[in-house]
């Protein structure tokens, strides 16, 4: 806060930890968010959560198997 004072900024994110004041975010965040709105992902994106959940069903047996045998060694 000290800092902040020094340098004579207006409204500015303070870092409590100590350090410099960081800087507003705000413009930057707001045009990324535009660029989303404007650029989806698509349905089938690769890697996509759906996948990630059907892969795991189809480890959980194996997982599970593998973390049995390691509990009783």
């Amino acid at each position: 806060m000290q800092e902040t004072i020094k340098q004579s900024l207006g409204e500015v994110r303070l870092d409590l930890a100590g350090g410099s004041p960081l800087p507003n975010l705000g413009s930057g965040l707001a045009r990324l968010r535009r660029w989303a709105k404007r650029n989806p992902l698509p349905d089938d994106e690769p890697g996509g959560v759906d996948d990630l959940i059907e892969e795991s069903r189809q480890l959980a047996d194996h997982c599970a198997e593998a973390t049995w045998q390691l509990m009783e060694e």
